[in-house]
């Protein structure tokens, strides 16, 4: 009866079963958010429900232990029932039924390999500066943009953008290397990719408590005194035919900048500026000074991905071993 009952567990048709709930598991987080805060999920899913997603994990599914704990679970079922077929007679279709299997448990350890330990980071960052990341494996690495360049096509559109980029590890080491558009960094398990740019504006605000200074990027504003603020909109090629705050092209053939005085997030005054130009705006002087260039790049960690490939040989040499006495037996009839 126990040899029976066990038979019937260790089998490929509950693997499969088990990796379909695995797999169901994980598309819940496509379409619950992942990595919130704990505001978030009250606002959007109510306290009840948002607490109930935070406290079983569901807020953070590739992460949570239980998560974890049943890919290695599946990985673990899927060798024994390997080692069960093992000991049957071996046979070309046995051995590529069995490596087929070792390539899903591959598949299974990295995919987990990635979640658990894959890190993601943003930054911005103009030629000269640098930053430490923060983000998981990805903490104690400095990233510093030594020189950044945009290319343009003759119609205004960006062709190509190129950063040269000084990338330390956690041991001090330095390694150089220039990306740009499909043509990342690459070292060990870490991929910097160039993945867009943006402009800095920079300019003056003077009132009569003195003169200060603003750098902004495209969304941020510069805080004032008394709840307001200075928002900003750069128009690289401004038509002044149609005065529209829609460039005409992304290169900056005609550079403009509109200011606008906000108090409690409403517009109180707008002025549209030029290249080294100036305007009262309420009762404060503005300039628009200067435009730099920014690069955009996406810092990732993910020890997963060589594994991945490896099942994904694997899969490819136990499918021919399966089933190739089978497509020989097919020719050969048809010959016959």
């Amino acid at each position: 009866m126990k040899k029976t009952f066990l038979s019937r567990l260790l089998n490929m048709k509950v693997a499969i079963g088990f990796l379909l709930v695995l797999s169901a598991i994980a598309a819940l987080g496509t379409f619950i958010s992942q990595e919130q805060s704990e505001e978030f999920y009250t606002f959007h899913y109510g306290q009840g429900l948002g607490s109930l997603l935070i406290r079983t994990g569901l807020a953070d599914i590739y992460h949570s232990k239980w998560f974890i704990a049943l890919g290695i679970l599946l990985c673990l079922y899927l060798v024994v029932c390997t080692g069960i077929r093992l000991r049957a007679r071996k046979s070309r279709q046995l051995i590529g039924s069995v490596i087929l299997h070792l390539s899903i448990v591959l598949l299974v350890a990295g995919a987990l390999l990635s979640l658990a330990t894959g890190a993601d980071q943003d930054v911005s960052l103009l030629a000269g500066e640098k930053t430490k990341l923060t983000e998981g494996a990805l903490a104690g690495y400095t990233v510093a943009v030594d020189r950044f360049d945009i290319d343009w096509y003759d119609n205004g559109s960006a062709s190509q953008y190129i950063s040269d980029l000084t990338v330390t590890n956690k041991k001090g080491e330095k390694t150089k290397k220039t990306i740009s558009v499909n043509h990342p960094y690459r070292q060990g398990f870490i991929k910097i990719y160039q993945e867009r740019y943006g402009w800095e504006v920079r300019g003056k605000v003077t009132t009569l408590e003195g003169t200060q200074t603003y750098a902004l990027r495209e969304g941020e504003e510069f805080p004032l005194a008394e709840g307001q603020s200075l928002a900003q909109i750069f128009v690289p090629n401004y038509d002044v035919e149609s005065r529209s705050l829609q460039s005409v092209t992304a290169a900056p053939k005609n550079p403009y900048l509109a200011l606008a005085l906000q108090a409690g997030g409403q517009p109180m005054d707008m002025r549209l500026l030029q290249k080294n130009g100036r305007s009262m705006l309420g009762n404060m002087q503005v300039t628009f000074d200067e435009f730099v260039p920014y690069t955009g790049l996406r810092v990732k960690y993910d020890c997963g991905v060589p594994v991945v490939f490896v099942s994904f040989i694997l899969a490819l040499v136990g499918l021919v071993l399966r089933y190739l006495d089978d497509i020989r037996l097919k020719k050969g009839g048809r010959h016959g």
